[in-house]
């Protein structure tokens, strides 16, 4: 704790479980100094944007509608029931946080990276640059998976430099494109598990 308050480790740089195990610790000055410092990683226009979408936590979901959404907003990039993109974490098991962790990880994407999707980026001696998250290295070589989807490998000869970014491929702002209807069809969707994604289509 005294090294993320002190910034020497990166708030999105801790993990969903052990930001839950610290927040509810045994000790409450733990978990008291746990949340602070957490809430204040959060980004004042991101606060404000989670404060309002929170509101959708309260709305009757309908769980069916969620599909059309994840099509739209989601499956372009992350997995789920076995479909969609590979360019973010597989959505399949997300079901097992509570609901409001889901919301804030749609919303505030940079706070919290998943293990494995730290974006990199590689600059070339050529002058060449280049973005993703690495999916293999070696003495030889290093590749990236690029945000179109398709990879980058990329000689270690010609590598002029190369270091890990704290922000996240996935944008900020995304309420722009979805009601507060919506992001509770969503999440009731995701919530369900990938049997969700075998129920017929909502006519």
């Amino acid at each position: 704790l005294a090294a993320l308050a002190e910034g020497r480790i990166a708030a999105r740089s801790v993990s969903p479980a052990t930001r839950r195990a610290l927040e509810s610790h045994a000790s409450a000055d733990v978990g008291r100094r746990a949340k602070e410092i957490f809430a204040h990683a959060v980004p004042e226009d991101r606060q404000r944007v989670l404060a309002e979408y929170r509101k959708c936590l309260t709305l009757p979901a309908r769980r069916e509608n969620g599909r059309a959404v994840n099509e739209r907003m989601c499956a372009a990039c992350h997995r789920f029931g076995g479909a969609g993109g590979v360019i973010g974490p597989d959505l399949s098991g997300i079901g097992s946080q509570p609901v409001e962790s889901t919301l804030q990880s749609i919303l505030v994407p940079n706070q919290e990276i998943a293990h494995g999707y730290l974006t990199y980026q590689v600059n070339t001696r050529a002058g060449h640059t280049y973005s993703g998250t690495l999916i293999a290295e070696s003495a030889a070589a290093v590749t990236l998976r690029n945000p179109a989807g398709g990879t980058d490998t990329i000689s270690r000869s010609q590598i002029a430099s190369m270091s890990a970014s704290d922000v996240s491929l996935m944008p900020d702002g995304l309420e722009s494109g979805i009601t507060q209807q919506e992001m509770a069809d969503l999440l009731a969707y995701l919530a369900a598990g990938p049997s969700a994604a075998s129920m017929p289509a909502n006519p």
